[in-house]
């Protein structure tokens, strides 16, 4: 059976695609959508625009640790956990500065990030998945900024520019939320992920990060579970659920009831009865947000037909496939074993059929 590691994925654009849920032509769209939506997770707003074909990102966030780039921004990462773990200011797919990252590599673009007043290129390596971190000098920006070109036929453009607006302007409407995640937020196969994904985690420590699924009290007593005294020193108290009343909370001081008292059985049976409620089906977004997604997806099927149509009126099959034929004399005289290990050779990193493309373009445009 033939096995390749996951990170593998992120250096091609078919496969990339498949990696980030959308299209080979939607990729710059989700490219910048990742960026702003981790913008906005650092800072809670962020400026985005293009400049030249080039994306740039900028937040007044608290920036990144200069030394942490090289591994968040390479395709071989892991999948955070802290995705998996949903919150109201980010996406749930966990890939996506891999995303980003893979972009730049599988188009031969360029990745600049400034970040704490010095400004560095990001250089994907197609050979382990890993990236090079080559430091440029001071940058004025103490935030993060985030500087994204893609290479060959895939471009930014006003499009993809759409779903990051959508991300800024629900940001700024109202207060940014500061709970902790929500069991709306998930269904059983997105729970069934978290705790998968949970590793050492106690069953207390997991059930305590979720807002309104801690166990009262009364509960724990009431099951019988083990209750064990706690000694605190001097005055010291500690912060209590508000949901809680005053005299369990002035209880919690001195006594403390563990998850993990539980049998496995005892468990799932209060588990399943605290996500009973939360259980609603899929989520649906607002009405705002669905109007823009229908606009955006309006916007891409008129551009394809009338595409399609001029391509149509234009007899461009007919045209392309005569052209083609043209060609075959040169291409008959081609040494491209020759050509490709030279190519190889003076740039290893590169894949076989990069200098393939760059052979069969160059062809192409002797022959206008």
């Amino acid at each position: 059976m033939f096995q390749r590691e996951d990170w593998t994925a992120f250096r091609q654009l078919e496969t990339l695609g498949q990696r980030a849920g959308v299209g080979r032509d939607e990729i710059p769209d989700v490219v910048a959508k990742e960026l702003v939506d981790n913008a906005l997770d650092a800072a809670g707003a962020c400026e985005v625009r293009l400049d030249g074909g080039e994306l740039v990102v900028m937040d007044d966030g608290p920036g990144i640790d200069p030394a942490t780039l090289g591994g968040i921004f390479a395709v071989n990462r892991p999948q955070r956990s802290t995705k998996v773990l949903r919150r109201p200011s980010r996406g749930a797919l966990g890939n996506g500065l891999r995303v980003v990252t893979g972009a730049v590599l599988a188009t031969g673009g360029t990745l600049r990030v400034s970040t704490r007043g010095r400004a560095f290129d990001i250089r994907p390596r197609d050979s382990d998945g890993g990236s090079d971190v080559v430091e440029l000098g001071p940058s004025e920006h103490q935030g993060t900024r985030v500087q994204v070109r893609l290479g060959g036929d895939i471009a930014f453009d006003a499009d993809a520019l759409v779903w990051p607006q959508v991300a800024c302007d629900l940001a700024s409407e109202g207060d940014t939320y500061a709970g902790r995640t929500s069991a709306w937020w998930y269904d059983s196969d997105a729970f069934f992920e978290l705790c998968q994904s949970a590793g050492d985690t106690t069953a207390r420590e997991l059930i305590s990060l979720f807002e309104g699924c801690s166990g009262n009290p009364d509960e724990a007593t009431a099951m019988g579970l083990q209750v064990e005294p706690i000694e605190r020193k001097g005055d010291r108290t500690v912060p209590v659920a508000d949901y809680v009343s005053d005299e369990w909370s002035e209880w919690l001081q001195t006594h403390r009831v563990e998850l993990n008292a539980m049998t496995t059985p005892q468990f799932l049976e209060w588990l399943d009865a605290k996500m009973a409620p939360y259980d609603a089906g899929k989520v649906i977004p607002p009405t705002e947000l669905l109007g823009a997604e229908l606009a955006d997806q309006a916007r891409r099927a008129s551009r394809e037909q009338v595409v399609e149509r001029i391509l149509r009126e234009a007899d461009a099959d007919r045209r392309a496939s005569e052209a083609f034929e043209s060609l075959r004399p040169r291409l008959a005289g081609v040494d491209v074993a020759a050509h490709v290990r030279a190519e190889l050779e003076r740039e290893p990193s590169e894949r076989w059929t990069e200098p393939v493309e760059r052979l069969a373009k160059e062809i192409a445009a002797d022959n206008r």
